[in-house]
């Protein structure tokens, strides 16, 4: 339920800065990929293929990085009980700057909120330790920029 909470929270608070952001012109022009959806079968079947990639970009970041960087804190931790470093700060700026590296060259809008994203789905990720809400939030936003571009480009299913 806290999963679902989580998805629910980031998609109705994002959902309008996601609105404002497929108003700009470096985003339509990069985003979606494809832009020739002639049915909404078309598009569906696009956004699900896309699913696999979302699953992928937050396993690395939030769930390879950030527990795989709360595992070795641990074993640092136990090997040199004098020098603990908090782990929540260093787990979540080490995945976070990873991850807005990896966003360099992308539209301007996005590149700006990735370091945000990063540091917010990392606290939910690792309280809730499971990567799936976020994956959907992430997926479902992404579905939504795609179709408000569309729609504000005029080509939703022409």
């Amino acid at each position: 339920l806290a999963g679902f909470f989580t998805w629910l929270f980031l998609v109705a608070v994002l959902g309008p800065v996601f609105y404002f952001t497929s108003n700009n012109a470096a985003m339509q022009a990069v985003y979606p990929f494809y832009k020739s959806f002639t049915s909404i079968w078309q598009f569906a079947l696009y956004e699900l293929s896309y699913f696999p990639f979302f699953i992928t970009i937050e396993f690395i970041f939030r769930g390879y990085l950030l527990f795989g960087l709360e595992d070795m804190h641990d074993t640092y931790v136990h090997q040199n009980p004098s020098k603990n470093v908090h782990f929540i700060g260093f787990g979540l700026i080490i995945q976070m700057l990873a991850y807005t590296m990896w966003h360099m060259g992308k539209p301007i809008p996005e590149l700006w909120g990735t370091p945000v994203w990063g540091l917010c789905t990392g606290i939910l990720t690792y309280n809730l330790k499971s990567i799936w809400p976020v994956t959907f939030a992430h997926w479902t936003l992404n579905i939504l920029l795609d179709g408000m571009i569309l729609y504000h480009l005029h080509l939703l299913f022409n």
